[in-house]
């Protein structure tokens, strides 16, 4: 499926060091990939303390993307 992200998204994916392509047909496999991936990264941003705001942000805009591309996959 050609996934529809915003210019935040991809930014997030960048620096996950995800290669993204706009017009790329990505499989199931390929967003359940992309999915552990930046499933890692809300979890090393969210090991940072509390007090660290841009840490906790970024947790929780990571969470929201998995979230999201797991919302795309057809339920089994």
């Amino acid at each position: 499926m050609v996934l529809n992200l915003t210019e935040e998204e991809k930014k997030l994916l960048k620096m996950a060091e995800i290669n993204f392509d706009t017009s790329k047909d990505y499989s199931d496999d390929e967003i359940l990939e992309m999915a552990d991936i930046l499933f890692d990264m809300e979890m090393e941003f969210e090991e940072k303390p509390t007090t660290d705001k841009k840490a906790m942000k970024l947790a929780n805009d990571y969470s929201n993307l998995v979230d999201k591309l797991q919302n795309m996959l057809p339920e089994e």
